[in-house]
């Protein structure tokens, strides 16, 4: 009779499809909150069991001997959090003289701050395996978990987190790079920093996320410094390359992968362009600026471009010049095929 699987293993395996690829993710904020939301889960969802084990004496597949009392399924746990709400399915016992309370879900609630704030760092920042189990310890309360169990599950996050900080890059078939500093949702979560998210599109159509590292700014030093850990792993040089305007940002992309084609990114581009338009204003201004973006080709953005300018220059001469900012990097995604665009 085959084993059914653990929640806690559905978990991990729904954490290895994002970071394979096979997760729907738009950006690197979306990707970076799913891994947040999943990762959360994932730790409370080995905790919980844990605790179950222990209550039982026993691991899930060992024999029941003369203990006494027995595992009855699952309830349907939520946690309502700032990220979202988090599901989890809290281990049941039947069998046993008093009737089984999980000490750790009646704990959760007043600390799943320090839980997320735990999965953030962990895996952006490469804390020690001394601070994971800290971590763990005030996240789900050390009275209701042993500290071997604590330091056992610290141990297992440590090597899965290790294991995707460095593993091999050279068999994914990276087609476009996207790179972005993300602060939101990270503020929410009581982080000051930023995470760079470097993610990409494959050949065959998967987002795969690459590399994440807690920074404070994106100067050169840093950013380079992550794109050379990428070609050490084996990622090759990529098409294009979505970024912001960061300089420091550009420079990094110039020095390593020369060949590539950079692309401005028009999220970013769109968010400064309204900051410098009066909001009446902005519908019909941000609707040429789209026609602009979405030309045929590049020689027809650039006359729509011209035109846009010159309607405007006078009136909205900062948004204007925030237009003409980049410029060649701002249309270079009119050099890919069409189909790959949007």
């Amino acid at each position: 009779m085959e084993k059914k699987i653990a929640p806690s293993e559905q978990k991990a395996q729904a954490l290895r499809a994002l970071l394979q690829g096979q997760a729907d993710g738009q950006s690197g904020e979306e990707l970076l909150s799913l891994l947040v939301r999943l990762s959360t889960e994932r730790i409370l969802q080995e905790a919980l069991e844990e605790e179950q084990a222990m209550a039982l004496g026993r691991g899930r597949y060992e024999a029941r001997g003369e203990k006494v009392g027995y595992r009855n399924g699952y309830e349907s746990g939520t946690l309502k959090t700032g990220e979202g709400v988090q599901h989890v399915k809290v281990p049941q016992i039947r069998g046993q003289q008093d009737p089984y309370r999980s000490q750790l879900w009646r704990n959760v609630g007043h600390t799943s701050d320090v839980l997320r704030k735990l999965i953030v760092e962990m895996y952006v920042g490469g804390m020690s395996q001394r601070d994971i189990e800290y971590g763990l310890e005030q996240a789900v309360g050390q009275f209701v978990l042993s500290k071997s169990t604590v330091s056992d599950l610290a141990e297992s996050l440590t090597e899965e987190y290790d294991a995707f900080r460095t593993r091999d890059l050279s068999h994914e078939p990276v087609a476009y790079l996207f790179i972005d500093t993300v602060y939101e949702p990270l503020r929410r979560w009581g982080q000051k920093t930023g995470v760079l998210c470097v993610w990409a599109i494959c050949e065959d159509g998967r987002k795969v996320l690459l590399s994440l590292s807690l920074t404070n700014s994106e100067s050169y030093e840093s950013c380079v410094e992550v794109l050379r850990d990428l070609g050490k792993r084996g990622m090759q040089p990529p098409v294009t390359i979505t970024t912001d305007g960061a300089l420091g940002l550009t420079k990094a992309i110039d020095t390593m992968w020369p060949q590539s084609l950079r692309i401005r990114c028009w999220f970013h581009k769109m968010q400064n362009l309204e900051q410098k338009v009066p909001e009446q204003a902005w519908p019909a201004f941000k609707a040429l600026v789209a026609d602009m973006r979405d030309a045929p080709s590049r020689k027809k953005a650039e006359e729509r471009r011209d035109q846009l300018v010159a309607l405007y220059q006078r009136e909205f001469p900062e948004a204007c010049r925030c237009l003409l900012d980049d410029a060649e990097a701002s249309l270079n995604h009119l050099e890919v095929p069409q189909r790959h665009q949007q």
